[in-house]
């Protein structure tokens, strides 16, 4: 998945789109998770990670991307939640255990976090080196 290919894609969409595809791709996410025996509330906890990872990782915490989490997943958070998640997201102690995690799933459960991850990077339209070095760390 060319980082490039997916962030002209995604940056484009209204938000309701970016709301719409994220759904789909959660529930990829959830499903391909799901058939290796992780929980639903294991899915979720990991789509808020990879939302967290992708929102920090410029340390800018886009009205957007706090939207898109909270409607893609169903979660409930106050902005101030939000703010608390992403802090330290850009921590290597953080990035390299979520790297380790995307990189031992199968190659569907991957594309869906790396869609996941993409999509949040785009939320704000402004898509930094930081960000795109994510990805691709994550892709690789």
């Amino acid at each position: 998945m060319k980082f490039e290919v997916v962030a002209e894609k995604y940056s484009k969409l209204p938000h309701d789109q970016k709301v719409e595809v994220g759904k789909k791709v959660y529930e990829q996410l959830n499903g391909s998770l799901v058939k290796l025996g992780y929980s639903e509330k294991e899915v979720k906890n990991f789509a808020v990670l990879l939302a967290r990872l992708a929102a920090g990782a410029d340390f800018e915490a886009a009205e957007e991307e706090f939207l898109l989490l909270t409607e893609i997943t169903g979660i409930e958070l106050n902005k101030g939640e939000f703010l608390a998640l992403i802090n330290n997201a850009k921590k290597e102690s953080f990035v390299g255990p979520m790297d380790e995690i995307v990189d031992s799933l199968d190659e569907n459960a991957k594309n869906a976090a790396l869609a996941l991850v993409a999509l949040f990077l785009c939320a704000d339209l402004e898509v930094s080196e930081e960000e795109k070095a994510l990805f691709n760390r994550l892709e690789a």
